[in-house]
This record gives structure tokens, sequence and C-alpha cells, in this order.
């Protein structure tokens, strides 16, 4: 057993800084307000926060963490003193985040996540060295090699060969451009001058921004039409340079690669993030192509595993194989990573009976819409003389309805293939799934009033996922489907029998 080992020391401003940055701008505006003159409250606030910057180095000095031989120990707590001790062997992946300050100071964060439920599923290094994360997720690979390869182990155990990674993907400049695009980043100006907008009330008590206001009114009114479209075009413009600024600083380094037993995933240029997942860990696969991706002909390849991104907490989906392949790379990509996954371009459809009960599903934006339209016209006669625009809106938004049906009765597609199955489904967007049978814990049909009526079904599926189960619905399935889908997954028993034999042996 090694030494119990302290997270670096600028563990201690992080936890600090997370604190403070709630506090630092209203106690620096009423310390403005009062021409630097301190009240009782103010030095009541300083107390407040020495006290926390002590608490975090205590805290420091006793959160500790050890590893051993097949085990992570971690001690946590100050008041209520916690132990997590989790085996090498049920760590699904890791994630490891470096934001540009980490970087300066030469530290990151590590995050193990194991796919179980509760308190202990996720082991999290908050600050260590970069070199101290690269030899934890070195020994958890070796560790994990060493359960499957223990024969050479017996005849090499002093030898630890890494094996080199192969790189399957970086983008080029077409391609962060055209991330730029479909990503719809130039946008990201809109809300940021929205929330300055809405902080100018806060701002009139403390800096004198009335004369600014004055001014710019002035020139709105005094301006022709001409220059008001100039101005509109500087700010497109901006909003362009910022949107690609942001796509290259995100996206710039991204790297997808694999070795033998691994695939990882890096991206970022300033704030860093890197994941990597053991192959053999993987759930399912999905292809996701919403609308705008769809036009260009681009995809996002999503990896499903039992400890993925919590999304609660994280920023990015770094489990994606760069989210603006084009399509036919995407799944060419797949087939060379994860060789077991095989993306079938020829599916089975539906009936057209499908077609029949999709339309007969009610519209309930239609019908609220319609509703709220009628309500204006009835009770705000200045709306009465548009009544046949507003009617209008309505009957775009049926038509809308009616073709979201019609192509998702087009884009519903399956087929099994041995032990495989691969779905898709969508309307203006689709999204195509593809798992083994071995993955999926549990599936379902469902017959709802109108599926009855039409002799119709839908299947789901159930994948181990963070933070809940993947869950994958086939809505309009024939009833001889569904009852083929229960006997595909039947067959689940005797493969993990025929493994659990083969690691006996």
């Amino acid at each position: 057993m090694t030494k119990p080992k302290r997270f670096h020391p600028f563990y201690i401003v992080v936890e600090f800084f997370n604190v403070i940055k709630y506090w630092v701008i209203p106690l620096a505006l009423s310390l403005v307000k009062d021409e630097l003159s301190f009240s009782w409250w103010q030095y009541g606030m300083f107390a407040i926060l020495f006290c926390l910057f002590v608490f975090d180095i205590i805290r420091w000095r006793m959160e500790t963490y050890t590893l051993t031989g097949k085990t992570i120990h971690v001690n946590e707590g100050v008041f209520t003193r916690k132990v997590k001790s989790i085996p090498f062997s049920k760590i699904q992946n890791c994630n490891q985040r470096t934001p540009f300050l980490y970087k300066v100071v030469g530290v990151t964060q590590l995050k193990l996540d194991t796919g179980m439920d509760g308190d202990d599923d996720t082991i999290t290094f908050h600050v260590i060295t970069i070199a101290e994360a690269r030899r934890i997720q070195q020994l958890i690979q070796t560790k994990s090699d060493s359960l499957e390869t223990k024969e050479q182990q017996e005849v090499e155990p002093s030898v630890i060969t890494k094996e080199e990674r192969t790189l399957h993907f970086s983008p080029t400049a077409k391609d962060l451009f055209r991330a730029s695009f479909t990503s719809l980043s130039m946008f990201v100006v809109i809300p940021i001058l929205l929330s300055l907008y809405s902080k100018l009330d806060e701002l009139k008590e403390i800096v004198p921004i009335q004369w600014v206001e004055d001014q710019a009114q002035s020139f709105i009114v005094q301006q022709t039409w001409i220059m008001m479209i100039v101005l509109l075009i500087i700010m497109v413009c901006i909003s362009f340079v910022v949107g690609i600024i942001r796509t290259f600083l995100k996206y710039g380094k991204y790297e997808v690669s694999s070795d033998k037993t691994h695939v990882y995933i890096i991206q970022g240029l300033l704030n860093e993030s890197s994941f990597s997942i053991e192959k053999k860990r993987v759930q399912a696969i999905v292809i996701k192509q919403p609308f705008l991706k769809r036009l260009f002909r681009i995809a996002e390849v999503k990896l499903i595993s039992a400890g993925g991104i919590d999304h609660s907490e994280a920023k990015d989906d770094i489990n994606s194989l760069f989210p603006f392949l084009p399509r036919k790379d995407a799944e060419a990509m797949i087939s060379t990573i994860l060789p077991e996954y095989q993306v079938i371009s020829t599916m089975h459809s539906l009936p057209r009976r499908s077609l029949w009960y999709k339309l007969s599903i009610p519209s309930y934006s239609w019908i609220l819409s319609t509703a709220i339209i009628a309500g204006l016209v009835i009770w705000v006669p200045a709306l009465q003389p548009y009544t046949w625009l507003l009617y209008g809106v309505s009957a775009f938004i049926l038509l809308l309805s009616v073709l979201r049906k019609i192509l998702a009765y087009g884009n519903t597609q399956y087929v099994m293939n041995g032990s495989y199955i691969q779905m898709k489904h969508g309307g203006f967007g689709t999204e195509l799934f593809l798992t083994k049978r071995t993955k999926v814990i549990d599936v379902s049909v469902e017959r709802g009033p109108i599926q009855k009526w039409f002799d119709l079904a839908t299947i789901v599926t159930s994948n181990r996922g963070k933070p809940v189960l993947h869950r994958f619905r086939l809505s309009g399935v024939p009833i001889p489907l569904a009852d083929t889908f229960f006997t595909w997954y039947r067959e689940r028993d005797q493969e993990i029998s025929i493994v659990n034999e083969d690691q006996k042996k």
C-alpha cells in the first residue's frame, strides 16, 4: 500500500474562489457606493470569508487518497469522515478537465466513473498534477488489462508495454468552419448583449451611464436608415467572428484516437477536456442528426457507457466522436474504432398503417396554439383585422405537425442482425441507435388505445447510462415484430452463460 496523498495545494485556491465568486461583485459594488467606507456588515463578510479560507485549508489537509494494488481509497470530509473504496475493475471511464488557469499552474481535475448507483459511483481528484493524473490513468489501464492477460503477466510479470495510439480524426479548418455555422455559435453574442442590457438598471446607481443612453438615443434618431443597416451588418459580422473564434477554441484541438483496448477523445485549446473509455464498456452507439445537420449531411456520434458524462455537471459532451462529422465518415470511424459495431445502411420500414396511426395522434401544439389565437381574436379587438393572418399561423403549425408525422413514419426503421439491433426514429431530425444484445438490460412492449386499434405497439430497450438509464423507443411497430423482438432478447441469457463459462476457464 502506498502512502496517502493530498491534492495539489492549488485546491485551496480553487475551493475558496468557488465560494467568493458570488460575493465579490456585490461586495465591490457596495464599497464603491459607500465611497470605500467599511460598515459593520462588510467587516462581517470579510470575517466569514476568512473562516471559509481556513476551512478550505483544513479540508485540504484532511482529504487524502491512496492507490493500492487493485483499489482506490479516498478519505473525504472534515466533521463527518467518509471513505470510498473502488476497485480498478469497476471503473468504466476517465474524464479529465484542464481549464486554462489549471494549465498555467500545471494541474488538472480527474474524474473516475464506475457506472454504479449511489453516492459512491464517482471518484473525483479535484486538483492534482498532470503527471499524477497520467500515472493514475496508466495504472488503471494496466490493472484492467492485466485481468484479461494473466497468462502474459505470468510470463513477463515485470514488463508493462505501452500501446501506441492510432489517431483517427483531427478537424481541419474546413471542419471547424462548418461546425461554427451548423452549431449556430454566432448567435452566442445575442444572449450576452441581452444580459448586459438587463444589468444597466443595477449599474445606474453606481456608474453614471445616463449620458451614454442619451447619446445612443440621439444617434438612432438622427442617423438615416442606411446607417442603421450598416450597423446591423457590422453586428452580424462581429457575431460570425465571435462564433468562429468560439468554435476554434472549443474544437480546435479535437482528437479521436484509440489503441487495442481503449478509445480516447480530447478537445479544447484553452480549456482542455479528455475522455477515455474501455472498448468493452461501450453500451451502445447513438448517431444524432438534428434538422440543420441533416441539411449539411453531418452527424454526431455518441458513445453510451455506464459511467458516462453526468450532464447535470458537465458543460460539454466530450463522449462524442466530434459532433460535426460527415455522415459517411462517422460510420466509417465507428467500424474502425469499434469493429464489433457495424452500421447497416439497409433497414426495414414500418407498414402503411403505421402512417395512419401517427397521423391520428392529436397535435397538442396545434390545439394549444389555435386556442390561444382564438382567445386573442375574441378578447383583443385590435387584432380582429388580422384574424386571417393569425389563423394562417395556426394552419402553418398544423402543416408542420402533419409533415413531421409523415417524416417520422419514413424515418422510423429497424433491423436485427444476429446479436445486434439497430433502430432509427425522428421527424425533421433523426436518431439512430445501435447496441448489442448482451448490453441491453431490459426490454418492454407498450400498447396504447390508438395502437391497439391499428394492431401496433411500441418497443423499448434500456441500456446502462448516466445519470439515468438510456432508453430508446420505437413507436408504431407491428405486433409480429414485437414478438420477434422478445424472442431475440431471450437468447441473451444463453450468450451471457457462454461468456461466464469462458471466463471461468
